[in-house]
């Protein structure tokens, strides 16, 4: 609204992302250029950061600074980009192709890509036989990618160019098992002095050093956990970034996924959305760990996906395994043609359980296929016994992304009510 000053356009845009609130990148850019201070610019950008629903969007707002807001702001977020680790590409990249190491770390992820996307579109092709329709193909590697500011996906007659500005999330889906039979994480002592080492850095610090030692060793869930703890609530990117950085180099990686791992259980709503954009719901998705809560849209592949894969599970598993089913937030039942085909548009909610029974077969074929990847006292939670305490959970995760605190949730519903009294006590004065 161009009648406001910028006074009460800034007081109306903060209260809009009070909270959990989204802020469009549009509306994030639109105050940015009324902005003359270098402290508000950056102060603005930090806050808007983790509220612009793209990680990309949010990515060209800190890109519009110049060079000393940039690294300021940079200085709290974290890099966009850290340093490349040849054992470890899953990470952001923004790489300057005619910049011959920028342009040979491009060389590099294209050819990890080409090898692993043969890989899972053999897994893709196979799973057309479950129950559910035909699989869309998916990128897992290459994911979010653009060319001086253009879409790239991931085209297998693609060649790297020798110039241009190539940004990507890259998404190495291979696990450790897959990687190495006899991997083992980091041995304790060690852990235990790049741990003390580290602790007191910088949050960027931490980073960067653990980004560094995943190039050299595999961890496990309790050392990752360890990490993300380090850093304080506010430091949404930097958090998000150990969960990346882990993905592919933790050996009891089971630990992340299902109703009781580290995604669900550990990660703020925020932060868990991010990573699903970073690496995608489906290679966080894993068949043989599937009791959990989803939430999936099945206008996006990547979700359509999982909810193909649980139609196949809930046919071909005994007992009552979709439990309070919605679509579009209405009850609704999973209908039979959807063995056929899922809907590509609505949102699609449900918890998925298992039988005690299921549970310890699937328990099973998952240590055989990755050893070591359940830790130790690690269970699937059985039948609908954890559905309850899920549900509350999920309020009270809501409830904190809303406000910063409890009393601020407290002082808003208090204000609420006493809004409401305030009209009713007008209303009643006026019929008299």
């Amino acid at each position: 609204d161009t009648d406001k000053t910028f006074g009460e356009k800034k007081s109306l845009m903060t209260t809009l992302i009070r909270g959990g609130n989204v802020v469009s990148f549009e509306q994030a850019q639109s105050l940015l250029k009324v902005l003359v201070s270098k402290a508000e610019r950056i102060e603005w950008v930090v806050h808007c950061y983790h509220r612009i629903p793209s990680t990309r969007d949010a990515r060209i707002l800190v890109r519009s600074l110049n060079k000393a807001e940039r690294e300021a702001v940079e200085a709290t977020l974290g890099p966009i980009s850290y340093i490349f680790t040849q054992h470890n590409p899953t990470g952001h990249h923004f790489l300057d192709l005619s910049n011959p190491q920028d342009k040979q770390v491009a060389d590099c992820l294209w050819a990890i890509a080409q090898k692993e996307h043969k890989k899972t579109h053999e897994i893709i092709h196979g799973l057309n036989t479950h129950k559910g329709g035909k699989r869309d193909e998916l990128a897992f590697c290459w994911r979010n990618a653009t060319l001086d500011g253009q879409d790239c996906p991931y085209l297998s007659y693609w060649k790297v160019p020798s110039k241009g500005i190539l940004d990507l999330d890259f998404t190495l889906p291979a696990k450790p098992q897959d990687v190495d039979e006899q991997a083992e994480d980091m041995a304790a002592h060690k852990w235990e002095n790049f741990y003390n080492k580290n602790k007191s850095q910088t949050p960027v610090e931490i980073v960067t050093a653990f980004r560094l030692l995943s190039n050299k060793f595999f961890f496990n869930v309790q050392q990752v956990r360890a990490m993300y703890k380090l850093l304080s609530p506010e430091l949404t990117n930097l958090r998000v970034e150990i969960m990346v950085i882990a993905f592919c180099r933790t050996i009891d990686w089971r630990g992340f996924v299902g109703a009781k791992g580290m995604y669900r259980d550990l990660l703020r709503p925020t932060e868990r959305k991010l990573l699903i954009e970073r690496i995608g719901l489906h290679s966080m998705f894993d068949a043989l760990w599937a009791v959990d809560y989803y939430e999936l849209d099945l206008r996006k592949p990547e979700e359509r996906y999982v909810a193909q894969e649980i139609v196949h599970l809930a046919v071909t598993e005994p007992g009552e395994n979709c439990v309070d089913e919605s679509m579009e937030g209405i009850d609704y039942e999973m209908p039979g043609k959807w063995t056929v085909g899922v809907p590509r548009k609505g949102k699609y909610c449900t918890f998925y359980c298992r039988e005690t029974k299921t549970i310890i077969t699937t328990t099973e074929s998952a240590e055989e296929f990755h050893p070591g990847s359940i830790p130790n006292n690690c269970v699937q939670p059985p039948n609908d016994s954890w559905v309850t305490g899920e549900k509350v959970r999920n309020a009270k995760r809501s409830m904190f992304e809303k406000f910063s605190t409890p009393e601020q949730g407290f002082e808003m519903l208090l204000g609420f009510d006493a809004v409401q009294k305030k009209k009713e006590r007008e209303a009643a004065a006026s019929a008299r």
